[in-house]
């Protein structure tokens, strides 16, 4: 039988495993660039030239990596928190959610977090910051009214436990990773395609490598990459929903909070926004994720690799098999 604990462990090991393949996608891609430009250019793999290319590559890579970091690291929060049109929560005539988010800190360990509104009627809620002491949680208008408060209680539990769990920070790492990845292999592809133009027709037979070398650094460099970070975020929700059942030690509330949830999830002021939708409990971005919907209760493996999220229905059983 599943317990919080293996929930937690075995997303945990999953979810570190699948970062380890974006570096290895980043390698692979100036690998590919480097190799077939030196096939184009002299008719076969020069790997001395191969090498030098690589090591000249690598600093500019890093030093990219650095100055998006720092940026993201800077001031990720508050951009995502003005993206969505946040305001500060009244302390005053909000008391019970304040008593509820203290408890709960305190309970897990973790500094109080500021506590944010969205005027939306929909029922989400997100959190934020680089660190559990920069945290923020921001919770709908819909989520405080249409839920009791054990089920509140639990969707904030869920949101402290990604604070808890450093998953903003790791998926900090994983989005800034990507977009370093899809940058230098833009790079490569405008370099191909403007190289392709200005070469003579007699290009050592490299037509070939290079359309191949296109190919790959597209499927690895625009798919690859996303489908993996798709991938983390999901097994960051499945840990952050044991952690929560853990620390409020009722996994019922919040599959039934999540039964709420599936009802109504979309945040119309998220429209055109997609890189916030994986902090959200729920995806944002979709008219309606009601359980009843047959559609949802289909196992589609090709449709699902591509969402933040796992499906609801899901999440719920985990959540009844952690409470049973």
């Amino acid at each position: 039988m599943s317990t919080f604990y293996t929930h937690i462990t075995g997303n945990k090991i999953k979810s570190v495993l699948l970062m380890g393949f974006l570096p290895l996608i980043l390698l692979f891609i100036l690998l590919i660039a480097t190799s077939a430009s030196s096939y184009a250019g002299q008719g076969h793999f020069d790997w001395p030239q191969i090498e030098k290319m690589l090591l000249g590559i690598l600093p500019f890579v890093l030093i990219l990596s650095l100055v998006w970091a720092l940026i993201a690291w800077y001031l990720g929060d508050r951009m995502i928190l003005g993206f969505s049109g946040a305001k500060p929560l009244e302390k005053k005539s909000n008391s019970a959610i304040y008593n509820l988010v203290e408890n709960l800190a305190i309970t897990a360990g973790l500094p109080t977090p500021k506590i944010y509104i969205l005027n939306d009627d929909s029922l989400n809620a997100f959190a934020t910051g680089r660190n559990p002491n920069k945290a923020s949680l921001a919770l709908t208008t819909g989520i405080i009214s249409k839920l009791n408060k054990q089920e509140l209680e639990s969707v904030i539990g869920h949101e402290m436990s990604h604070i808890g769990n450093y998953d903003i920070r790791f998926m900090l790492v994983a989005i800034i990773m990507v977009g370093v990845i899809q940058f230098v292999a833009d790079i490569a592809l405008r370099n191909f395609y403007y190289g392709n133009r200005s070469r003579s027709s007699d290009d050592h037979g490299g037509g070939g490598v290079i359309l191949l070398a296109v190919i790959l650094i597209y499927l690895l460099g625009f798919v690859g990459t996303v489908l993996v970070q798709l991938a983390i975020s999901r097994k960051r929700e499945f840990m952050a929903d044991a952690s929560s059942a853990q620390l409020t030690r009722n996994p019922l509330s919040l599959a039934s909070a999540l039964r709420k949830i599936a009802t109504d999830s979309k945040l119309e002021i998220l429209k055109g926004k997609k890189s916030i939708g994986h902090l959200c409990i729920a995806d944002p971005f979709k008219d309606s994720r009601n359980l009843e919907n047959p559609a949802l209760k289909k196992s589609n493996w090709f449709l699902r690799l591509w969402q933040t999220h796992p499906p609801i229905l899901e999440r719920v059983q985990a959540l009844e098999e952690m409470g049973s």
